[in-house]
Formats: C-alpha cells, structure tokens, sequence
C-alpha cells in the first residue's frame, strides 16, 4: 500500500485516498495557475510555478487529507516543504476572497474525486 492509500488518522473518521487522487489536486493546481501540470515538479522558482506548487501541495494535504510525507511525495518535495506550502497557504486565506476561492477549490476537488470513484466503482460491475 503506498502513502496515497494509507488512512488518515488525523480526524476521529478513517477516509482513504485513492493513488490516483493526488494527480487530481496537482492539475487542478496548475489549471488554477495557468502553468502545464508537468512544471509543478520541476525547480522554476518564478512566483506563478512556486504558487501553483503551494496550492497542489495544500490541496492534497487539505482538499484530499493526505499526510504532509504522501502530498510531499506527489511532487517529488520534502515533507516540510509540505508543511510550509500548507502553513503559506493557510495564512493567505486572511483574504476573504482567496478563503472563498480555496474552500471552493477544496470543495470542487472533493467532489470531482468522489464522482470519479463513483464511476469507476459502476465501470467495474
């Protein structure tokens, strides 16, 4: 089992995250940026990839509940470059519109990987 499927234990419910799950928050990340998704992983330091890297790795940690070390691991990052890029984040969201733009994105990451468990689930019966 790799650290994408692991369980979150943070909380007092169990979810599990699918492997595939984190690819999600990274795209999603880019798009929001305007940046390709294969940038996210490289070492350009420009204000836009930095950003987009931050939100990919806050919305697998925050969005998905994956732990610091699994997020991390998406884009091939430390831990606590995980850990900086959620604490950023969270302190951007004194911003009321950019706290209304990232529950939005929280929530649509969510909903977007639940919809695609779902159909995954009814590809497979």
């Amino acid at each position: 089992m790799n650290e994408a499927e692991k369980t979150d234990r943070r909380g007092g419910a169990q979810a599990t995250t699918p492997a595939w799950a984190p690819e999600i928050a990274f795209s999603l990340a880019a798009a929001v940026w305007r940046i390709p998704q294969s940038a996210l992983q490289g070492r350009n330091r420009a204000r836009r990839y930095a950003r987009a890297r931050r939100l990919g790795l806050h919305l697998a940690h925050v969005g998905l509940g994956l732990s610091l070390t699994g997020a991390s691991a998406g884009l091939a990052r430390h831990r606590a470059a995980a850990r900086r890029a959620c604490a950023l984040t969270e302190d951007s969201r004194d911003l009321d519109q950019w706290d209304r733009v990232l529950d939005g994105l929280e929530r649509a990451l969510r909903l977007w990987c639940k919809q695609i468990s779902h159909e995954m689930a009814e590809c497979a019966r």
